[in-house]
């Protein structure tokens, strides 16, 4: 058997690299940070918002990091919740008071219902915070309060403008993924703006399409899983540029070992764990799949909605495990409601994006017509994606419930790596003895005796 040395290093390094990346990640996080000692105590603690605040029954939960705690600053994040709704943005620091919690998953401690003690607004306040505002006001201002809260957070995640009924619905169809403003979002804006500037030229689609994914980031906030996304993007542009093809699993693990050094607590964090394993199933699950039914033949390719249902069961497949660890909650038919939404969802984040843009332009003629149109267009593709996820939300007989928390339900993990990788194994060595000579072949180049 003939081994490429060179591969074998190469794929052996890469290994190593992220389990060195990974172990160093788990060792910081599970550090102490000193607040545990404090637990059940009543104390001061400041600290700045991390991503944005969600509102769950009336009342604000949000991330506290950059924390100081009697004056001496603490790493490690909180969570805090319950605090009434005051207006509190990211990037905004709050002095708390309240009795300290026990950490969980990723955090540090928690604190419930505290006393606000000060409230330091961002200055000078983003830009893109104060243009996410008023376009998100143009928005709500132009449609029904579901429509609107749908498409805002189908086009910048503001799961907050959601109510807590269509919050329930996408929860039980298996839907969540489509309002947490990531790969998908991230990669469909970023295909529109590389094929169109990309006409001028392969460095003005390139260019443009990263300042679009800096100021995506910006506008978002940077949260795990869209700074995963942007590392994929931003890899995937350069590799367009140079016109190389990368294998989907080195980008997938240079993004988890970039976006662990940048923050280790993100290997507890469920975006991140969602977000990864969403992507691992559309870029490496999904071929596999296309593969198994559809054959190695070239002409033999699946149409769009074949496309959507198997990329679809790949990320079913590939988030099922944390979906049952988590929530011990899913939905049988959520690849259905997948396949019926997901196409549309360009169609619905233009038009939303389109209904903000003309309600902050002039109010003449020619764009209130435009405005008409785009409303009524934008409300009948919106109320479609409802009608749907309230059908299937109503299937409860589909509806799977599981124990949560049980460390053995990610062990079905092992049934999706290890076919993927014996797979790849022997599609190399095969590929291997292709480009290898055999030894009668090559005698004839030998001199004859």
């Amino acid at each position: 058997m003939v081994v490429d040395k060179k591969y074998v290093v190469m794929t052996a390094l890469e290994i190593l690299l992220g389990a060195a990346v990974v172990f160093w990640a788990v060792t910081v996080v599970a550090q102490k940070t000193g607040l545990e000692q404090m637990v059940g105590e009543v104390a001061d603690i400041s600290g700045k918002v991390k991503g944005d605040p969600t509102v769950e029954s009336n009342q604000l939960n949000l991330k506290l990091n950059n924390l100081n705690f009697g004056g001496e600053n603490i790493r490690g994040v909180i969570y805090v919740s319950g605090l009434p709704k005051y207006d509190i943005e990211r990037g905004d620091t709050l002095t708390l008071r309240a009795k300290l919690g026990e950490g969980f998953g990723g955090f540090a401690a928690s604190l419930y219902a505290p006393e606000v003690l000060n409230v330091k607004k961002q200055e000078p306040r983003s830009l893109m915070l104060a243009w996410r505002e008023t376009f998100a006001t143009k928005v709500k201002n132009n449609l029904e309060t579901k429509e609107a809260g749908l498409g805002l957070g189908y086009l910048m995640g503001m799961k907050n403008e959601l109510d807590e009924e269509t919050q329930e619905m996408i929860r039980l169809v298996g839907l969540s993924h489509i309002i947490v403003a990531s790969g998908t979002h991230l990669g469909i804006i970023v295909e529109i703006v590389k094929k169109y500037f990309g006409r001028l030229s392969r460095f003005s689609g390139m260019l443009f399409s990263f300042l679009l994914v800096l100021g995506f980031g910006e506008l978002i906030g940077w949260t795990a899983s869209i700074t995963r996304a942007a590392i994929v993007a931003l890899v995937s542009l350069l590799a367009w540029y140079v016109g190389r093809e990368i294998e989907a699993w080195r980008i997938i693990l240079f993004a988890v070992v970039i976006t662990l050094i940048i923050d280790p607590t993100n290997i507890v964090d469920l975006g991140w764990q969602m977000s990864f394993a969403a992507f691992f199933g559309v870029m490496v699950v999904a071929p596999r799949l296309t593969e198994f039914f559809y054959g190695k033949n070239p002409k033999a390719k699946p149409g769009v909605l074949a496309q959507t249902m198997l990329a679809s069961l790949a990320a079913t497949i590939t988030c099922l495990p944390l979906l049952i660890y988590y929530y011990g909650t899913v939905s049988a038919i959520s690849i259905f409601a997948n396949v019926l939404i997901l196409p549309t969802m360009p169609l619905a984040m233009g038009l939303t994006f389109l209904t903000g843009l003309l309600g902050m332009m002039p109010a003449i003629w020619l764009f209130d017509v435009a405005q008409w149109l785009v409303n009524g267009t934008a409300k009948l593709v919106l109320d479609y994606h409802l009608f749907v996820m309230e059908i299937f939300a109503q299937q409860k007989s589909f509806i799977l419930n599981f124990s949560q928390g049980k460390i053995w339900v990610l062990g079905l993990y092992l049934g999706i790596f290890l076919p993927i990788i014996f797979g790849s194994l022997l599609r190399a060595q095969k590929n291997r003895k292709k480009r290898v000579p055999k030894w009668e072949d090559s005698a004839i180049l030998l001199p004859q005796k």
